[in-house]
């Protein structure tokens, strides 16, 4: 895909991009609850955690989203570039949409059936294959990889409801059950970056 839009965009579309993708990823991290890791390590799942992981990734995305929308105003603003505004506000669907997942999708994981995850990602990377080079050939525009980017996530999170069907309750019920692990984990890899890091 990179090597297909380098022909039709320029430079600066992909750097302009990168600055709101870099914030992304930073805003991501650290916010990172590892949910999902913590569905898997837990052997004795109910109902309640799947629903609270649901509620947590739900609230975890839609501040990650307000968050990327600010952001981009206050970036625009260092930048002297108004369309960050836009690329920003755009990439911002991506934690929101990745958060309304189902949970149920996990089992997936923690019945290490890679199989089927590996084809969901296919498709996603597919998708957004296919948006980004189509929107890049009609506009020639750096919004033809925002654009790719949602198609992405739009994929990923109607791919994790035909594979393990959900129907969302919210609760935050096993809160203390789950974040007891996952912050447990967080701080490790914290950790274990901040060791590869110095070396």
């Amino acid at each position: 895909m990179t090597i297909i839009l380098a022909r039709i965009l320029v430079p600066a579309d992909f750097g302009l991009v990168a600055l709101g993708t870099t914030l992304l990823i930073i805003l991501t991290s650290v916010t990172d609850l590892s949910l999902a890791n913590a569905l898997i390590h837990h052997q004795d799942v109910k109902e309640a955690d799947y629903h609270t992981a649901f509620t947590l990734s739900a609230i975890r995305g839609v501040l990650l989203a307000i968050a990327m929308v600010i952001s981009g105003f206050v970036m625009a603003h260092l930048y002297n570039d108004p369309r960050l505004i836009g690329v920003c506000a755009g990439l911002a669907s991506r934690p929101l949409l990745s958060g309304l997942g189902s949970p149920y999708y996990v089992t997936f994981s923690k019945e290490l059936d890679f199989g089927t995850v590996a084809k969901n990602e296919a498709l996603n990377y597919t998708a957004q294959l296919v948006v980004a080079v189509g929107v890049a050939w009609l506009t020639e525009s750096y919004w033809a990889i925002v654009a790719g980017a949602m198609a992405a996530s739009i994929t990923a999170i109607v791919a994790t409801y035909v594979r393990a069907p959900y129907i969302p309750h919210f609760t935050l019920s096993s809160w203390r059950k789950l974040t007891n692990f996952s912050v447990w984990l967080t701080l490790k890899s914290i950790r274990y970056d901040h060791r590869k890091s110095l070396r």
